[in-house]
């Protein structure tokens, strides 16, 4: 939360008012968040079919990766906070589905949701730290 108000401060202290940003489209802002939006309905896809036929291989390990790009890929992207922020509830929302799937069949399935958690907020936190430095030193 500090990194991501520190960085909130420098971008709306340097930014410029009248830059090229303004013109772009909203796919050229929003792309990665709409990539990851596809990347966990996929998962929840996958998920639904191994719980149908009792397989248990691919969905955690897209979980696992998507934890890791709730913060990666919107510096990519033109809007950082806002991809920040719809990535961590669109993660949250399909995670906790995937958790409900397993909890039929487990009942300690839900424990993995720390692990992911953890992973999630290293993520967030190391992006944050990746645009703070960027926006104060490069750019």
């Amino acid at each position: 939360m500090f990194f991501g108000l520190c960085y909130w401060l420098i971008d709306f202290s340097f930014s410029e008012r009248n830059s090229t940003n303004g013109n772009s489209s909203y796919y050229e802002k929003y792309w990665p968040t709409l990539y990851f939006l596809i990347l966990m309905l996929s998962t929840l896809t996958i998920k639904i079919i191994e719980a149908r036929f009792d397989k248990q291989s691919l969905s955690g390990s897209l979980l696992f990766i998507s934890a890791i790009l709730v913060g990666a890929l919107p510096l990519f992207g033109s809007a950082y906070i806002f991809g920040v922020v719809f990535n961590i509830f669109i993660f949250i929302l399909v995670c906790s589905l995937c958790i409900e799937i397993d909890k039929k069949n487990d009942p300690s399935a839900g424990a993995i949701s720390f692990i992911y958690a953890f992973v999630l907020f290293g993520s967030i936190a190391f992006s944050g730290v990746s645009k703070l430095v960027y926006k104060a030193f490069i750019a």
